[in-house]
This record gives structure tokens, C-alpha cells and sequence, in this order.
């Protein structure tokens, strides 16, 4: 696929190996993920609101369908105490 890719200045572009290593998924994102892909699929899952961390330490928040409710204000309300605890609880053990 990549060479069909080009540069802005139409030479050819090559996608760099990996020069990191490794990335080993989180087996609890990838359950939490895969459920809610089958929630959405089956018409379950109508709206989303969330931040999402990245390997690189990189932060993104969304928000799409219908998520603009009261309830779900209140939700990511109580997130943030949610994660103080845990953050407290995880420097705790370090």
C-alpha cells in the first residue's frame, strides 16, 4: 500500500520501520473496547463521551450521538474524583 503513497513533492514516501519497541495492547482496553463495539453494533451503544490515552502519552477527548443529557454531565462529573482516587491509591503503592 505504502507505494502508492507520495510525498507532497511527489517522490515516494516509505512508511519507517519501527524503531520503537514493541507495543503490548492492554488486555482490559481491548475487552472494554470490543464490548462496546458490539453494544454499538447491535444499537445499544448510542452516544459516547470520553479522553483516551495513547502509547505516546498523547490525550484526545470525544464526544459524538447522544451524549448531551444531564446524566451524562453528571458521569463525567464524578470521572475526575474516580481517577484522583486512583491515582492517589497507585502513588501509594509506588
Amino acid at each position: 500500500m505504502s507505494d502508492k503513497i507520495v510525498s507532497l513533492r511527489g517522490g515516494k514516501f516509505t512508511i519507517p520501520e519501527e524503531t520503537e519497541e514493541q507495543l503490548v495492547p492492554d488486555p482490559d482496553v481491548v475487552e472494554m473496547v470490543e464490548d462496546m463495539l458490539s453494544a454499538a453494533k447491535a444499537g445499544k451503544l448510542v452516544g459516547l463521551a470520553g479522553v483516551a490515552v495513547y502509547h505516546d502519552d498523547s490525550i484526545c477527548q470525544y464526544h459524538m450521538g447522544a451524549c448531551i443529557s444531564y446524566e451524562v454531565l453528571g458521569m463525567l462529573y464524578v470521572l475526575p474524583m474516580k481517577l484522583g482516587v486512583q491515582l492517589a491509591e497507585d502513588e501509594d503503592d509506588d
